[in-house]
């Protein structure tokens, strides 16, 4: 996304924006005027699964992705 974000109409720096801001609410510190508990944040890492797709995948039918 942050290679081709002006296909996907993002701007590089609404991209930036929201990568820090995952990354701040993954590692547990929300900007201090966010007024989220660390403990409410845990639940929304539970949800979370960060995976890395290898970049030569193959469908059920043997189609490469």
């Amino acid at each position: 996304m942050a290679e081709h974000g002006d296909k996907l109409g993002l701007s590089k720096e609404a991209y930036d924006m929201v990568y820090e801001g995952f990354w701040d609410l993954y590692c547990k510190k929300p900007h201090a005027s966010a007024d989220i508990p660390v403990k409410k944040l845990e639940g929304f890492l539970s949800k979370v699964k960060l995976v890395v797709t290898p970049s030569d995948t193959a469908d059920e039918e043997g189609n490469v992705t």
